[in-house]
């Protein structure tokens, strides 16, 4: 897999610009792997008898979520071209306090939803194996989580 390289081209005052080195294969295969197989685990059985077996057609539709947001990130990033994430773009397009807001939001999710997986995976393997005891199975999941 390529990487992102940051090089200063003439003609544009020295601003720093990524040079686009990654090949469509390489981001489907970084999507893939930079989620968890657990993921979706922790809600679907609750969605499944929620929705009475339709929690296949509710992750469908948020498919359609998921595909116009990556085509407004692709917009995004030809007009701000820099490194960037939903903080850049908001604080660029919209306003830099909701970027801020945005910023941290990202770093929420990205520290909730691990343990939240950890939490629940721990769970499910209590109840399997109720002898085992509840720290010993959260730290080996968060340790394979991290590990992987």
């Amino acid at each position: 897999m390529g990487t992102a390289e940051l090089q200063t081209q003439n003609g544009d005052n020295g601003v720093p610009r990524l040079k686009r080195v990654l090949s469509a294969w390489d981001l489907v295969l970084y999507g893939l792997v930079s989620v968890t197989p657990s993921a979706p685990a922790n809600v679907f059985g609750l969605a499944q008898r929620m929705s009475r077996g339709h929690a296949v057609v509710t992750v469908l539709a948020s498919m359609v979520a998921i595909v116009l947001t990556a085509i407004s990130y692709g917009r995004m990033a030809a007009l701000y071209p820099s490194a960037g994430s939903a903080y850049t773009y908001v604080g660029r397009g919209l306003h830099p306090y909701l970027g801020f807001v945005s910023g941290w939001a990202m770093l929420l999710d990205y520290m909730v939803c691990p343990l939240f997986s950890v939490l629940f995976g721990a769970l499910a393997i209590k109840q399997a194996i109720p002898s085992l005891p509840f720290f010993v199975s959260a730290a080996v999941l968060a340790g394979g989580i991290t590990y992987s």
